[in-house]
């Protein structure tokens, strides 16, 4: 791995991805973690039980969340970074059109939440990319090049298949604050930093922050390296917002 770029366009500083997330998990699962009230037991899983109220709040995404984000990067110019998963633009298909229609990137997210990829062979692997590039190129138009694992968890094979793929980007790399390049034989990858600071599920799903700490934490972030992207090194970051969570209004405004 080495680390790039020497410089940004027009000398920018700091280069910022706002990043908005499109998932989805299949029924009747829910992972731990990602739900707003009690969880179902595996007894209760095993006994075909379904946690409806927690599908409810995933679905959110899709049906409102996304779109109010989507529209507020649009009204400031913004271009997006839409991560995506095959589940979802199966489910919403006219929503991700619109969405790449406008001029934004969609990065490739598996298909589904509960599929990790450190779990898969890496057949299982060459499955998941294929079925989850289909699903978008069909229904949009748009070859992604760009990936990120569920969970932003990679597994032995993301990487090397990936190549072979013809990505040209990953995103689920935590270990800088510039982009740098993953080599795989002959071929290469860009890794973009991911965000695990601006990020509205850590900042209120696991910690109830109000938006107005995301707020100030992103303020605080750009500003530190802006000073260092001004000394010389180029700096990258992110900032994520889930359509189920701060597509709701309460955090839509941050």
């Amino acid at each position: 791995m080495t680390t790039g770029p020497a410089a940004w366009p027009d000398g920018a500083a700091v280069a910022v991805v706002f990043q908005l997330m499109l998932e989805l998990w299949p029924p009747p699962r829910v992972e731990t973690g990602y739900h707003l009230g009690p969880a179902l037991t595996p007894e209760d899983l095993r006994r075909g039980r379904v946690d409806l109220a927690s599908l409810s709040w995933q679905e959110y995404g899709g049906r409102a969340g996304f779109r109010r984000l989507m529209d507020m990067t649009q009204a400031h110019g913004v271009p997006a970074t839409g991560v995506v998963s095959g589940l979802a633009v199966q489910r919403y298909p006219e929503l991700v059109e619109e969405f790449a229609r406008r001029g934004n990137e969609i990065v490739a997210h598996g298909w589904a939440q509960d599929v990790r990829a450190f779990r898969l062979t890496e057949a299982e692997m060459r499955d998941e990319i294929r079925r989850s590039v289909a699903v978008i190129r069909e229904t949009t138009g748009y070859t992604p090049v760009g990936w990120m694992s569920p969970g932003g968890q990679g597994g032995l094979h993301t990487v090397p298949l990936l190549a072979e793929a013809g990505f040209t980007h990953v995103v689920e790399y935590a270990d800088d604050d510039s982009p740098c390049i993953v080599r795989h034989g002959d071929r290469r990858l860009v890794a973009l930093p991911v965000s695990v600071d601006v990020n509205d599920h850590q900042l209120y799903l696991r910690g109830l922050n109000p938006p107005s700490t995301y707020v100030d934490t992103f303020r605080r972030s750009v500003d530190l390296l802006m000073r260092e992207g001004r000394r010389g090194t180029p700096r990258m970051m992110s900032a994520v917002f889930h359509g189920t969570l701060y597509g709701h209004p309460f955090g839509a405004w941050a």
